[in-house]
């Protein structure tokens, strides 16, 4: 799947940016002004990237807490026995 990405060029940047852009025009052709469009593109921008940002803290401290119980491997009151 990577070599097929890469093998065709692709980025992220274009494809949010056409995804954006048909977002506004969908905007627009619903009656919405272009100048409200436009925030209402931008606050969807901003919402998403705030949204990513968020999310690797998360990520990090769940793969960080597992990384750590895997290390310490304490053995419980069921495999120690009496």
């Amino acid at each position: 799947m990577i070599a097929f990405l890469r093998q065709n060029n692709f980025e992220i940047g274009p494809c949010l940016a056409r995804l954006f852009a048909l977002l506004r025009a969908w905007a627009e052709a619903h009656g919405v002004p272009p100048v409200a469009a436009h925030g209402i593109t931008m606050l969807v921008q901003t919402s998403v990237l705030i949204g990513l940002i968020s999310l690797v803290p998360i990520i990090l401290v769940y793969a960080e807490r597992k990384v750590s119980a895997f290390m310490q491997a304490r053995l419980g009151p069921m495999e120690t026995g009496p």
